[in-house]
């Protein structure tokens, strides 16, 4: 059953705690384990966990060189972590009776406006607050509302994009099973969970480093 408001498992400190935040928690969770097996006893020659987390490090690091060249590798650990926190979410959708959390704009809408934030404020202190500013009302003064009508257009479409995929594959998985019950939507769910969760993870994290870019230039 595809539930559109999310369900309410219980309050803390008066404030309802829905199942997808519960999910998040337990990534969250998940991710912290593994970093310590990973880091605990540090090799040379990288085995096991650390032998993972160092693959995956290298691949984000050469994602933000490639994109953005030597200047972008301070943005290297938000990448990171916008990559492989999207690839776990997504992921979570795999297993039994849970949705992933990326399939709720509430999730999706949060990450994009982290790196709305981070975006502007990184354009602002590389051009200062009045090359930031001219920049909405070039070429001409009438541009400014279009110019930011822009800009909010790239948070709505990077949020709406990785959430609107992986809904789109929740509704499918719904719809199999009320025609064929169990055995497709079993290999649907680990279709989009894996396969499709991976792409839309990757992109959701490419699009991240091309705005950040995008408004240093």
């Amino acid at each position: 059953m595809i539930n559109i408001e999310p369900v309410i498992l219980f309050h803390l400190f008066g404030i309802p705690v829905p199942d997808f935040v519960v999910v998040i928690w337990g990534v969250m969770a998940a991710v912290l384990v593994f970093v310590f097996f990973a880091t605990r006893r540090l090799q040379a020659v990288p085995r096991g966990a650390q032998n993972v987390a160092e693959l995956m490090m290298g691949f984000f690091e050469d994602l933000v060189k490639d994109m953005m060249g030597e200047p972008g590798l301070m943005f290297f650990p938000l990448i990171a972590t916008i990559g492989i926190f999207t690839l776990l979410l997504n992921l979570a959708g795999i297993i039994p009776f849970v949705d992933a959390p990326t399939a709720r704009l509430e999730t999706t809408f949060a990450l994009g406006i982290m790196v709305f934030v981070v975006s502007h404020g990184y354009a602002i202190k590389r051009k200062g607050l009045g090359t930031y500013l001219k920049g909405y009302i070039d070429p001409y003064v009438f541009m400014l509302p279009l110019n930011i009508i822009g800009e909010l257009g790239k948070l709505l479409s990077h949020s709406f994009r990785l959430y609107g995929n992986m809904f789109g594959g929740l509704v499918m998985t719904f719809v199999f099973y009320q025609l064929v019950p169990w055995v497709v939507p079993g290999v649907l769910n680990v279709w989009f969970g894996v396969f499709v969760g991976v792409i839309q993870s990757l992109v959701f994290t490419m699009l991240a480093v091309a705005y950040i870019q995008v408004l240093a230039e």
